[in-house]
Parts: C-alpha cells; structure tokens; sequence
C-alpha cells in the first residue's frame, strides 16, 4: 500500500488536478491525503470572508469523502500571497506533514502554473521532499490545475525547448537530431530533468536517469 499526499494550493485544485488519480489510488487501496495549503480569509478578508471560506472548506471534505480521501489537512497559510511568507516556514510545515504521514507518493501543482501561489507550493514541496534525514517520499509527480496550467506562458514560450534526450542528458541510447513536438498532456521524465514541456511531470528517485 502507497501512502499517497496531494498538495493543493487552494481548495478544490487538487480535484481539478487529480481527482481521477486520487480515485484510482483508492481503488487500488493506497491511503491518500490531501493537504490544502491556504486560507483566502486570513489572506485577504476583503475578498474572502469567514463564512465563505468555511463553506468551501465543507465542500472540500465532502467532495474528498466521495473520493474516500482518508485524510484533509488544512495548513492555513494566507492567500492568495503565499510570497509573504517565508519559503522556510512552508517547506518545514509541508516536511513535517510528510514524515507524520510517512508518504511514499507526492502530487504537486505545476511549476508553470500562473497562480503564484501554485508556483511557491511547487517549490516548497520540492524542498520538502528533498532525499536527506530518511525522508520517506520516493515518487513526485506534478500535476495540471485547468484555468492554472494553461494559461501560463510555457505553453507558448517553451514550445520548442529540447527535452533532456536533445540535450544529450540522458545515460543511454540515441540522441534525437531535433527538438520535441508540442507539449503533451501527460508526460513522463525523471527528476532533475530540465525539460519544461511536459503538463504532467514525474520526479523519481530510483531512475536511473537521476543524475544530470
């Protein structure tokens, strides 16, 4: 059994993400958790009141209980400015978290995404799980947040980037002569990969294309 944790930068992005994925690791009888990482009303109460915030909060639980989500974890960090807080102090609560719940698997938003928010998350997360003092995460994936990941200029911007195999990064087997096609929807690479195209990122630590 997997010990699975999905980081969320705001209610309902990690059903916007990965509700299929979690309902799949249901299904194959991992314990998932979800970590949301902000509160708007503690963030900015002009936009966000007390009562709203609580509703969504509500809608959370009950969507994750349809999900079989075994648990929802609240960090109450201020949005939508997660940059006036340290990057620190994220990275600590997010590590602390994970050795509490000893997870295995780690979904993250894209670090393209246009919402900053999603962007220090991404880079928290990362720090977080970085492979030192018996961290227990092997496999980080980074996921697609619709109205987040699409808008963001990568999806112009990075077109033509050459991935690690066109850089020659990779230990074995042919080079390709030319840069990749368009971005695909879900991509797999290895972590540290340079590459920038693909929607779907996984990070995993037992590849042997870990070295770059």
């Amino acid at each position: 059994m997997n010990k699975v944790l999905v980081i969320a930068p705001h209610c309902d992005d990690e059903v916007l993400g990965c509700g299929g994925v979690i309902g799949r690791h249901v299904h194959h009888k991992d314990e998932v958790h979800v970590a949301i990482m902000t509160n708007g009303h503690l963030g900015a109460p002009e936009l966000f009141s007390a009562e709203g915030t609580q509703k969504v909060r509500q809608e959370a639980r009950n969507a994750h209980a349809v999900l079989g989500v075994t648990g929802t974890h609240f960090l109450d960090f201020p949005a939508p400015k997660l940059d006036a807080v340290p990057a620190y102090t994220i990275a600590l609560r997010l590590s602390k978290l994970i050795n509490e719940l000893q997870v295995d698997t780690l979904y993250i938003p894209h670090r393209g995404d246009i919402h900053k928010d999603h962007g220090y998350t991404f880079e928290a997360a990362l720090v977080a799980a970085r492979p030192i003092n018996n961290n227990p995460v092997k496999r980080i994936y980074a996921y697609e947040t619709l109205s987040e990941t699409e808008w963001a200029p990568h999806a112009l911007t990075w077109k033509n980037e050459p991935c690690s195999w066109c850089l020659g990064r990779a230990p074995r087997g042919p080079m390709p002569s030319v840069s990749h096609p368009a971005p695909s929807r879900v991509t797999l690479y290895q972590r540290a990969s340079p590459c920038l195209l693909p929607r779907v990122t996984l990070y995993q630590r037992d590849s042997p294309f870990s070295s770059v």
